[in-house]
């Protein structure tokens, strides 16, 4: 067995300099040292490229903002590690997360892992052995094991971590997304025929941010990553028929959980986050459909 790999951990940021603080100082704790911290400014103007500088990580400063996607990349591009690690700004790790997290490097076979995200101040797992379907459908806490017939494990990037030469061989994070870019990106890991291997000992907590305006726009960019993932990664597979049945279902089921908050029987959904979904999607399929163009990938009628 080989020994633990140089890491990179990346840590893009964006207007949340208290975060980020609490994020470096939790990297500075950790068990494991032979690591580099870069941290990716992705344009911030709440004074957070001033509060940084720091011997002991480097900074990228982005002169636009590029969404994390783009701010990975940066990161990626700027990194010395053989392996590079992920970390969001909002999250801080356990003491031994990047000593966890690596452990299985020492398989030479493994080209990325991924670990466990508890949300605070609800203390709950949130994300724990995740997989997709070729619809997008994430189920994020699982049981450790194969994921069932029909899905692909895939790591959320505020706790994971890839070989550098993988990442860049399938050319880094689709930039196209804003949400859904990291089973994107693990699906084409797997697909190269890189392994992807969960370590649920490497923990980081998610400090989560109330949201207001960000929640709705939340949902536009999560319906949209999911109509364009489903279309680029899996247009061999899906039908415009097939697509047709699977909105279908969605809407029913978006219709009964209106109908069903409106007299009190549930918690309502909003009818700005109804119509934020709805434009996701039509963004989603525009977006998915100018993909499968540009690549001239058919999508099959039935």
């Amino acid at each position: 067995m080989a020994s633990k790999p140089f890491a990179s951990v990346i840590v893009p940021t964006y207007n949340r300099k208290e975060c980020l603080a609490r994020c470096l100082q939790g990297l500075a704790r950790q068990s494991f040292t032979d690591f580099e911290v870069i941290v990716v400014d992705d344009a911030s103007t709440d004074g957070t490229p001033e509060s940084l500088g720091h011997p002991n990580y480097r900074v990228v400063r982005l002169e636009r903002n590029r969404g994390a996607p783009g701010a990975r990349n940066a990161g990626v591009k700027a990194a010395r590690g053989v392996v590079v690690a992920f970390i969001d700004d909002d999250c801080v790790p356990e003491a031994d997360w990047l000593e966890k997290l690596l452990l299985p490097y020492q398989d030479q076979a493994i080209s990325g892992v991924g670990g466990r995200v508890r949300v605070l101040p609800d203390n709950y797992i949130s994300f724990e052995n995740g997989c997709v379907d070729r619809f997008g459908t994430v189920l994020t806490v699982r049981p450790i094991g194969r994921c069932a017939p029909g899905f692909y494990p895939y790591f959320v990037t505020c706790n994971a971590s890839f070989r550098r030469v993988a990442l860049e061989a399938i050319g880094l994070f689709d930039e196209d997304f804003f949400y859904y870019e990291e089973p994107d990106v693990c699906v084409r890991l797997l697909r190269a025929g890189h392994a992807l291997v969960f370590e649920n000992k490497a923990l980081v907590y998610h400090h989560v941010i109330p949201g207001g305006k960000y929640q709705q726009d939340k949902f536009y960019w999560m319906a949209r990553g999911r109509r364009r993932f489903a279309l680029k990664n899996f247009s061999n597979e899906l039908s415009v028929l097939g697509l047709v049945f699977f909105e279908a279902i969605n809407l029913a089921r978006n219709g009964r959980r209106f109908a069903s908050g409106l007299i009190g029987s549930r918690k309502p959904i909003s009818p700005a986050r109804v119509l934020s979904t709805l434009k996701g999607a039509v963004a989603g399929y525009a977006s998915g459909l100018a993909f499968l163009s540009t690549h001239h990938l058919p999508l099959r009628f039935f």
